[in-house]
């Protein structure tokens, strides 16, 4: 069996308009060919106390939901692994090893933190992550014209009270431990960000598509429940 050539790239912003805006920071995995094809999995991550990783997902024909033992093909995908926990998402490449009947996991395609669902809070923005793939932003007056999406959503109403601004997203693992990289996708275009957690805060960076300078960061604290002296104040009209 060809094994994969596995690298990881950290790329300093000054790379990215040589290459493509969202490669600040990621991990590659280059095929020169396999001689199995791989299964894509996605599901919830168990991981166990003696270091030992399981997948709970629906697996074909029947589509029923059942664990199985995953083992990292290289060391940078188990440092990867090693910054989940039980109950993240896990999306990725597996080949089956029918020696100790696990999967070995080649490529992670994205992941999903448990501990970044909910709502974050920072002055007159409210971030709320409803689901591994889908955030929520609401801007009361938009802090910042370089987000566009933001600074669109403001110009088309009243700033004082707005629709929530409506986006996928997903995440991928970086060399360093407490960073993800982000991908927030609306119905117009995908923009390149970091998430950085903190001692319960978190920091979102956006990047210029261009230069790859950062345009706007932003600093949030957990969010339990909205107060009611909020300035924000979001409608349940359709946009």
């Amino acid at each position: 069996m060809v094994q994969p050539l596995y690298m990881r790239l950290t790329l300093t912003s000054n790379h990215l308009k040589e290459i493509v805006f969202w490669t600040a920071s990621l991990t590659l995995t280059l095929w020169s060919g396999h001689a199995h094809a791989l299964e894509f999995f996605s599901g919830t991550l168990i991981a166990k106390p003696n270091g030992n990783f399981y997948l709970l997902a629906s697996v074909a024909p029947t589509n029923q939901k059942t664990s199985f033992r995953i083992v990292p093909k290289t060391a940078l995908l188990a440092e990867d692994l090693r910054k989940l926990s039980t109950g993240d998402f896990l999306s990725g490449g597996f080949e089956y090893d029918a020696t100790d009947r696990s999967y070995s996991l080649q490529q992670i395609e994205s992941v999903g933190l448990k501990s970044l669902l909910g709502p974050w809070f920072s002055t007159g923005m409210l971030f709320n992550f409803e689901s591994f793939t889908r955030l929520s932003i609401i801007a009361n007056d938009t802090p910042s014209r370089s987000f566009a999406p933001l600074s669109s959503n403001a110009a088309n109403g009243n700033s004082s009270r707005l629709s929530p601004k409506q986006f996928n997203y997903s995440l991928t693992p970086t060399a360093d431990s407490e960073e993800w990289v982000a991908f927030l996708s609306d119905n117009e275009s995908t923009h390149y960000s970091t998430i950085e957690r903190g001692a319960n805060v978190i920091h979102i960076r956006l990047y210029d598509s261009d230069s790859g300078a950062v345009v706007q960061t932003f600093t949030l604290s957990r969010l339990n429940g909205l107060r009611k002296n909020s300035s924000i104040k979001a409608t349940t009209e359709n946009r």
